[in-house]
């Protein structure tokens, strides 16, 4: 959800050029809750990681989780 912006369609092309699926889906809060990992991202802060969501259940991996860490160190570079 969000602005269909510049960081958006940068990570879009490089997530496929560091090896990581990446794309566009709706999602529910099941989905959310499963995943391995979730981030946030906007052109002025980057990538943030989410660490938890507002519900009893927290990510698989914790703050800094190795797809979010590469995609942060590909759009430094």
């Amino acid at each position: 959800c969000g602005v269909r912006g510049v960081m958006r369609d940068w990570l879009l092309a490089l997530g496929p050029e560091l090896g990581i699926e990446i794309g566009e889906a709706a999602l529910t809060l099941e989905d959310l809750l499963s995943a391995d990992e979730l981030f946030l991202s906007n052109a002025l802060r980057g990538l943030r990681v989410v660490g938890r969501l507002t519900v009893p259940r927290a990510c698989h991996q914790p703050a800094g989780a190795a797809y979010t860490r590469r995609l942060a160190v590909a759009l430094r570079a």
